[in-house]
């Protein structure tokens, strides 16, 4: 029979090689006619796995050694069923102990690996660390390729700056052209402009105005930008050259630390100063200033207010600030029943009763799903401000000389902050 091996595998004088071919050294034979080349055993890494309400996915190894647990596809569940049917001597790996799936950690038992289920309560610590060294391990790359690109993609764009450039490009021709260092007047001239935009950049800075609306409040006008003129004290045109080029690249710095710090803070919290204003508004309370933490200063002077609650349209944040309510006005004096999910809804909805309107309440006793989302996320905030509280406790026994009321009890604006 013929085949490309024999094509290969022609006399060295021919091909111009002389080793001999696999079978010549203990390997079996294989010919393209055949349909499918023998498989070595454990070559498939998938094992099919039931869980808890019948759910069937695959078990799967992936490189580095963690296990994962993938959606089952029919197609090749099927394709995988025929091979065993025609190679029964190969079998699928068979895998154990603990494995990620959708965002947790389950766990197969050694001795019914077709079966994963949820973690035991002394199992979880375990699990946890076990999630973190996959999402570590499959992360690694993407996050160093993801801050590689942010960091190309980081470069600070402003108005001002391309004003500047183009105005320094002036005095650096004239230094190419060997010409005496340009004299007062012409320098006023040129960067005229430039220190008009300057100015208008200190008054924005000053009044939070974008992108300086998300600022932290104690950040101040940087003293090197506080400039008329760009300084220049050499006594020799070189040297004034020079003290020229210093005292740009300086302003230049410092343009690009308070811009680029401004726009990093507005584009992290324009989401909230955009729902934060509408919403001091509905309620009628004062608007939030200069303030990185916009909504969670809106939704406590709510809070502080009292009375019944104007909620916005948009879902999510109706939720969060209910969680938000729950977590700092319910929870703490509220002992959840055991009677079932619906009691405990309802004697959870009534105390609601005066902060928001019977409309919204219907509508989360219609929906206990809804609901349950809510409370999960209020016992994560209400567990966020023990921490807040305990820590500011350590802190205080760590440093008993300070005056009693350096360190209190956190206010219900830092509370908020713990999200």
């Amino acid at each position: 029979m013929s085949s490309q091996y024999d094509a290969y595998y022609s006399p060295a004088t021919a091909r111009g090689h002389s080793h001999p071919p696999p079978w010549a050294m203990g390997a079996p034979m294989y010919y393209p006619d055949m349909a499918e080349p023998p498989q070595r055993d454990g070559a498939r890494l998938s094992q099919p796995v039931t869980g808890p309400g019948g759910r069937r996915m695959f078990a799967k190894k992936l490189p580095g050694g963690h296990t994962v647990l993938v959606p089952l596809d029919p197609v090749k569940h099927q394709r995988s069923l025929q091979r065993q049917r025609e190679h029964p001597e190969h079998k699928e790996r068979e895998h154990h102990g603990y494995a990620v799936h959708d965002g947790h950690t389950v766990y197969i038992p050694k001795g019914n690996r077709g079966q994963f289920r949820e973690l035991r309560e002394n199992q979880r610590e375990r699990g946890a660390k076990y999630k973190h060294a996959h999402d570590a391990h499959r992360q690694t790359r993407q996050h160093t390729k993801k801050h590689d690109e942010q960091n190309k993609k980081r470069k600070v764009k402003h108005p001002i700056l391309t004003t500047l450039a183009e105005a320094s490009k002036l005095v650096f021709a004239e230094k190419k052209a060997v010409h005496p260092f340009p004299p007062d007047a012409w320098l006023a001239a040129t960067f005229h402009t430039f220190f008009e935009e300057l100015a208008a950049l200190a008054d924005k800075f000053s009044g939070g105005i974008d992108p300086f609306d998300a600022k932290n409040p104690e950040k101040t006008w940087p003293t090197e930008l506080d400039v008329s003129v760009i300084p220049v004290t050499g006594a020799t045109d070189a040297d004034k050259y020079t003290d020229f080029g210093k005292a740009k690249s300086k302003i230049v710095s410092e343009l690009v630390k308070v811009i680029g710090s401004a726009q990093h803070h507005h584009t992290m919290w324009a989401a909230e100063l955009r729902q934060a204003a509408p919403l001091a508004e509905k309620n009628g309370v004062t608007a939030p200033g200069i303030s990185p933490h916009a909504l969670d200063a809106v939704i406590s002077e709510i809070f502080a207010k009292g009375g019944v609650m104007k909620l916005p349209k948009n879902p999510e944040l109706q939720d969060h600030i209910l969680a938000k309510y729950i977590a700092l006005k319910v929870l703490p004096t509220h002992v959840e029943g055991e009677t079932g999910p619906g009691l405990r809804y309802a004697e959870l909805c009534a105390k609601l009763e005066g902060a928001v309107d019977a409309d919204t309440i219907d509508r989360l006793l219609k929906k206990p799903e809804r609901l349950a989302k809510i409370l999960k996320q209020a016992r994560a905030y209400k567990k966020s401000a023990e921490k807040a509280r305990a820590k500011g406790a350590v802190a205080a026994a760590l440093a008993p000389a300070a005056p009693a009321t350096a360190i209190g009890a956190p206010s219900l604006v830092s509370m908020l902050y713990h999200r």
